[in-house]
């Protein structure tokens, strides 16, 4: 695959719009661990972001629990990061790139994050 094309179907991989409650706005969440150790979606409403609600989840929110606080705001991080990293990636459309000479490293960074969406070695 071409550069090119590892970096176009990287940024509309990122962009897909995930399947029903997924597609709301993540936030950080308490679980029955009594960590904040879960993401969760509502598609509906999103509770006040004040000293008692910044961790909780109503009724209606989808929660995936990750078991590890940090790997709860890791993929929470990355969820957020996905339209920015898209924009990052479209960027580089018209960029004439050349992989058998030297390259800016913003650009071998993007190529890498390109080549991991895609499933492949970065």
């Amino acid at each position: 695959m071409s550069a090119h094309r590892h970096l176009a179907t990287a940024a509309e991989k990122l962009r897909t719009t995930l399947p029903g409650d997924l597609s709301a706005t993540p936030r950080l969440v308490m679980t029955d661990s009594e960590s904040v150790d879960g993401i969760a979606f509502c598609v509906e409403h999103l509770l006040p972001l004040d000293g008692e609600h910044t961790y909780s989840a109503c009724d209606n929110y989808w929660v995936i629990e990750c078991h590890h606080e940090s790997l709860a705001e890791l993929i929470h991080t990355l969820l957020l990061a996905r339209a920015p990293l898209a924009d990052w990636l479209h960027d580089w459309e018209g960029f004439e790139i050349r992989e058998d000479g030297p390259m800016p490293d913003d650009l071998k960074a993007a190529l890498s994050i390109a080549r991991t969406v895609n499933g492949g070695a970065a």
